[in-house]
């Protein structure tokens, strides 16, 4: 979940699932928290857009050296 860099001041702090939720509906400004799915990527392609599953547009891409996958567009089904 994201924070705003000023909400998250200590760094020891490990806020508890709640209150990181709130935390990061302040980002969103909905009642919904703001969340950012990064992963190392497989790709042998970069930068690379394609979509994954039925909702996922994913971005491969390097982060300096390293490389990473990050939903661009998505949708959590529950």
């Amino acid at each position: 979940m994201l924070v705003r860099a000023g909400d998250d001041t200590d760094p020891k702090a490990t806020p508890g699932f709640d209150a990181l939720v709130a935390l990061s509906t302040k980002v969103s400004g909905t009642p919904h928290p703001a969340v950012l799915s990064i992963w190392s990527s497989s790709s042998d392609k970069f930068p690379n857009f394609s979509k994954q599953n039925d909702h996922d547009w994913v971005l491969d891409t390097k982060i300096g050296d390293v490389p990473v996958s990050i939903i661009l567009a998505g949708k959590a089904e529950s």
